[in-house]
């Protein structure tokens, strides 16, 4: 499995600021980046734990640790919790914003970052805070990914920040 290295801008090493991450296609390319949401991830794990009682994986302590955090931000998955997952990865897929005059899409691992982090009530700073990539987009439009995340399957949005 390929693993993308922190690069900043101009490609040189990034000492770790995630603000100046580049997710350009020559340092990430999208087909190599596989991300789920955690809701997602709550029904394969209850999936598991369905299929593996009679195996090892239940008793697995980090495969217990990892479910039961899980458990705890993701209340219960439904099919229906699963189709709004799916709701929002399209509509968040079809956004894009301008950023030095250029219309700029979400990274697939700020799609799920929204997802997985955000709550109703974050507010632009708090996803700055969290993911610091977002720092490229200005408050509004970030508020704007906010309310998509709040409200999935709302009226779906085309190129905003223009």
């Amino acid at each position: 499995q390929k693993q993308v290295a922190m690069r900043n801008k101009v490609g040189e090493e990034n000492d770790g600021d995630a603000a100046l991450l580049d997710f350009s296609p020559v340092q990430a390319p999208e087909e190599t980046l596989d991300v789920i949401f955690i809701d997602e991830l709550k029904v394969l794990l209850d999936r598991q734990k369905q299929v593996g009682q009679r195996s090892a994986t239940a008793t697995n302590i980090a495969f217990t640790e990892t479910s039961g955090y899980v458990d705890r931000l993701v209340e219960k998955a439904s099919s229906s919790l699963v189709t709004s997952t799916h709701a929002l990865r399209q509509r968040l897929s079809t956004l894009q914003f301008v950023v030095r005059g250029e219309l700029e899409p979400l990274h697939t691992f700020e799609m799920a970052a929204l997802a997985n982090l955000m709550q109703p009530d974050s507010t632009a700073d708090e996803a700055k805070a969290w993911i610091p990539s977002l720092k490229r987009f200005e408050d509004a439009d970030i508020e704007h990914l906010l309310s998509v995340v709040s409200n999935p399957e709302g009226e779906a949005d085309g190129v905003d920040g223009a």
